[in-house]
C-alpha cells in the first residue's frame, strides 16, 4: 500500500483491520478464546466393541456444560502425552451424559443419552 493511502479512508480502514487482527492473534495466542465456556467431565463408563474396534466412552458433565447444537465441537483430552482429539457434536441438547464412540483411528461420533 502506497505511504499516501494512510492519510485517506482507506488507510484508516487498513488500520482498524490490522488493530484487529492483532487484537485477535493476541487473544489466540494467550489461550483467551472458549476460556469462559470449559467443562470438564468424569468418564463414569467404558465398553469396548472389538468387532468395530470402537471403544464406547460414558461421560458425566460437570455442572458447567450448557449443552450444545448440532454441528458444534468439543476438544477431549483422554492422554496428555496425544493432546487434544477433536470431535464432532451432531446431536442437539443439554445432557449431563456424553457417549463417546472412539475409533482406533481417533475418529469420534458423540451420541448424547
Amino acid at each position: 500500500m502506497k505511504i499516501e493511502y494512510w492519510s485517506q479512508p482507506v488507510g484508516w480502514i487498513m488500520a482498524l483491520l490490522l488493530l484487529g487482527g492483532t487484537v485477535a492473534a493476541i487473544l489466540t495466542l494467550t489461550g483467551r478464546i472458549g476460556i469462559n465456556r470449559k467443562s470438564e467431565g468424569t468418564i463414569s463408563q467404558l465398553k469396548f466393541y472389538p468387532a468395530l474396534k470402537v471403544l464406547e466412552t460414558t461421560i458425566v458433565m460437570d455442572k458447567a456444560w450448557k449443552g450444545h447444537t448440532a454441528g458444534q465441537f468439543a476438544f477431549v483430552t483422554t492422554d496428555k502425552k496425544r493432546g487434544l482429539t477433536l470431535i464432532l457434536l451432531p446431536l442437539h441438547g443439554v445432557v449431563k451424559i456424553v457417549n463417546l464412540f472412539l475409533s482406533l483411528k481417533h475418529l469420534a461420533i458423540i451420541q448424547a443419552g
